[in-house]
């Protein structure tokens, strides 16, 4: 009986078009980030600026040139702020947007679709544990739940594409970052041992004659504190700041955290709100007797600020200090998602972008080499039936390269070696029936 395959046909052109569009583009085309940012809307002379500026310093057939680094350092330079521009499918899903941020989004819109791994791509790995000795039964029970989504917050800031956090145990964390660059190493650590704990007191009202004499009254205790004049020079004091919390108010009421610049001196500062037990914890510490008074804010048991209250505050604040825009990004972030308990990383490993390259270079040639020495085994054993095998090969890994894009998996090295395993059992599955036809022919 004559079998009309027309369909089948039909069915599999319609699966290797959908494969391919799931893999294009499959790597990362050098300008394309560029592009992507000249494609914001509402742009003013700055920014074109600062776009001509990208285009001119990166060079794509530079292989040690990163157009990442070159784009960030023009914005930058210029002192722009991408928040202000509209860049097409731009979401933040509640992370505390900078120009970093945005810039990582635009690269994750532009990258190849053929994610690699750590072991591959590079990056970092931490293994946490977090520390439930102080908490209740039932708070400790939602604590590793809350941090594993705490972290997957915080991570995003970093714009890594493909992380990996979950939990292992009763209150451990594996943390996978593949991609991360070696300046991204160390922010990713801080964000990950961070537990953002904030605290507002006030500062001794004779604090510099306490000091001067080496006295520390009690229920007070001694921070650094560091300064900057109008010309730009550091200096660091100590203060002395008060230990019992008697006013309630805690980084937990925070409910907004985000970015900015002061008008005046353009220096990074952190701008907060809070919820109503907060709005009432924060008038009471502000209340008319302390104004005058310096308020010491402390994140981490670290003196970021220590402003002179000049009116009663309740619903918003702000913290001052001498940190850079990134810090200020990084400190916004950690209070928008406060940790419960503090992580202790019990394991840490780190792979090099260079190293993960050279293993992709020799997964690729055993792969390659592989399918080749299959292939041409099968061409010379059985002729025609082996093209058609190896053509079915060919197409068996092109849907297997496809279907991974679609479900965003990794290419990692047991990857490419699972991929050996299935070249070789398609080819066993295709002696077995190329050699029972042999049979019935005889």
């Amino acid at each position: 009986m004559k079998r009309n395959n027309s369909v089948r046909f039909l069915l599999l052109l319609f699966i290797l078009a959908w494969a391919g569009f799931e893999m294009w583009p499959p790597q990362d085309e050098p300008g394309k980030l560029i592009e992507q940012f000249g494609k914001a809307t509402n742009k003013d002379a700055e920014f074109d600026k600062v776009y001509a500026a990208a285009k001119a310093n990166f060079n794509p057939k530079d292989e040690n040139s990163n157009e990442f680094g070159t784009l960030y350092k023009a914005v930058e330079a210029s002192g722009l702020v991408l928040t202000n521009y509209n860049f097409p499918k731009m979401t933040f899903r509640g992370q505390v947007p900078d120009n970093r941020l945005v810039l990582q989004k635009l690269q994750k819109q532009v990258a190849g679709q053929i994610q690699l791994g750590l072991d591959l791509k590079g990056g970092s790995s931490f293994l946490v544990a977090m520390d439930t000795n102080k908490l209740e039964n039932a708070a400790a029970s939602g604590a590793l739940a809350q941090a594993v989504e705490v972290l997957r917050r915080r991570v995003d800031s970093i714009g890594v594409a493909e992380p990996d956090i979950r939990p292992l145990g009763a209150n451990k964390i594996m943390i996978q970052l593949p991609g991360l660059s070696e300046a991204d190493q160390a922010r990713a650590k801080k964000l990950v041992t961070e537990a953002a704990f904030l605290e507002f007191a006030l500062v001794h009202n004779d604090s510099a004659r306490l000091i001067a004499n080496d006295l520390t009254p009690a229920g007070y205790k001694k921070y650094a504190y560091t300064t900057k004049d109008p010309q730009g020079n550091s200096s660091t004091i100590d203060v002395l700041v008060e230990i019992k919390n008697e006013y309630g108010l805690k980084g937990e009421h925070i409910t907004s955290a985000y970015p900015s610049r002061e008008p005046l001196t353009q220096q990074p500062m952190i701008l907060f709100g809070f919820n109503s037990e907060g709005a009432s914890a924060m008038g009471r510490l502000t209340k008319q007797e302390n104004i005058g008074r310096q308020m010491a804010i402390i994140l981490d048991g670290k003196l970021l600020s220590a402003p002179v209250l000049q009116e009663r505050i309740t619903s918003n604040g702000q913290i001052t200090g001498d940190f850079t825009s990134e810090e200020a990004a990084t400190i916004a972030n950690a209070l928008l998602n406060p940790l419960k308990a503090p992580l202790i990383i019990e394991e840490e490993m780190s792979v090099e972008p260079s190293l993960g390259a050279d293993s992709v270079k020799s997964g690729f040639k055993a792969a390659l080499y592989g399918v080749i020495a299959v292939a041409v085994f099968m061409l010379l054993y059985y002729w025609f039936s082996g093209l058609v095998a190896n053509f079915a090969l060919v197409l068996n890994l092109f849907i297997l390269m496809g279907v991974m894009c679609y479900l965003d998996a990794a290419l990692t090295l047991p990857g490419i070696a699972g991929i050996v395993l299935t070249i070789g059992m398609a080819i066993d599955a295709n002696v077995l029936i190329f050699e029972r036809i042999r049979e019935e022919l005889k």
